[in-house]
């Protein structure tokens, strides 16, 4: 008996030892307090079983404020499952730390963040050279504006997210992007109400790398789109975007905007108008394999220049003002469409 006791406490010191070894190999501190772990540039931040929402989101808010935004020093904050309430406030990211949670289902970090201006109302606010990854982020302020985060001229890597905002007056974005070009990848971002727009994700005058990204609007009483390019020229591969409940429905809108669309599916349903691709103003639109669904399934403007090849368009006629190249397109019955207005396709 005695001699299974000594090996084993010779197991644990073993484990001791090698720790204090990697320890001074890489000068980390290993320091445990009440609300985070820090081992050198990894900060933990697990709630306790006991721990409200709002005294998780306190810890978090704290452990960032403690944390330096160095070029040569790069943080990550690990954030264990639990929500992450962070009341009124926003969570205003650093450059050169990122934040990442156990996963879209496990960790959540919400608020009610409203202001009269988009950019100010978001529950997490996004800065370049950080990344945001496996949580959720969720705003359900009730003042003019809510936003689940809001990137203004700031160009994160947002990983496996899921952003959902709601119960603004005016207007609801899941994903705000304002003079920006994150990377989007793997991301869920939906809006939800208000009498102007309900929006998943808004492009204003940025450039972002949209992958693998599900974006809905609903339930806006004057217009639902599910992404909104506006002066901005997005690389979009593998949305998907909605739009429905509101007077006007948009799957994606396209307003002085030149988004390159791969393997979209794109729905605008239900109202008084619904458009599956919505452009005006100016710009040139690139559509390549991809589906598009809605009352008028295409709305080319006067002054854009659009072009469309081997796609599905599923619902109602195309129409064209503007300039409109077609190749290889087919209705909801695989029956080959011949031409978009007054223009041939091929």
């Amino acid at each position: 008996m005695r001699e299974r006791f000594f090996f084993t406490l010779t197991g644990v010191a073993a484990c001791i030892c090698t720790l204090l070894l990697i320890t001074q190999a890489f000068a980390a501190n290993v320091i445990i307090s009440g609300d985070y772990t820090d081992v050198g540039t990894i900060v933990v931040v697990s709630p306790k079983p006991n721990d409200s929402p709002t005294a998780n989101g306190a810890a978090l808010l704290n452990t960032l404020n403690n944390i330096p935004s160095d070029l040569f020093q790069p943080y990550l904050i690990k954030l264990g499952p639990g929500t992450y309430n962070l009341g009124s406030n926003s969570l205003v990211m650093k450059q050169f730390v990122s934040i990442e949670g156990s996963g879209e289902e496990a960790t959540a970090i919400t608020a009610a963040v409203s202001s009269p201006a988009a950019t100010e109302s978001a529950t997490v606010k996004g800065a370049n050279n950080s990344g945001l990854r496996f949580l959720t982020v969720v705003n359900t302020g009730t003042g003019s504006y809510t936003v689940a985060i809001v990137n203004s001229s700031a160009s994160p890597s947002m990983l496996h997210v899921t952003a959902a905002a709601s119960g603004g007056t005016t207007s609801n974005f899941g994903v705000f992007n304002y003079l920006s070009s994150p990377t989007m990848t793997n991301v869920t971002a939906s809006g939800g109400g208000g009498t102007n727009s309900s929006i998943g994700v808004y492009n204003s005058s940025s450039s972002p790398t949209m992958t693998n990204v599900t974006a809905s609007g609903g339930g806006g009483t004057n217009s639902s789109i599910g992404v909104y390019n506006s002066s901005s020229s997005p690389m979009m591969t593998n949305v998907t975007a909605s739009g429905s409940g509101g007077t006007n429905n948009y799957g994606v809108s396209n307003d002085a905007s030149s988004p390159t669309m791969t393997n979209v599916t794109v729905d605008g349903s239900g109202g008084t108008a619904s458009y599956g691709v919505y452009n005006s103003g100016s710009g040139l639109v690139k559509i390549n394999h991809s589906r598009i669904r809605g009352a008028i399934t295409i709305s080319n403007g006067s002054g854009v220049n659009t072009r469309v090849g081997n796609t599905q368009l599923d619902g109602g006629a195309a129409t064209n003002s503007g300039t409109i190249a077609c190749v290889g397109l087919y209705d909801q019955n695989y029956a080959k469409i011949t031409a978009i207005g007054a223009t041939a396709c091929q």
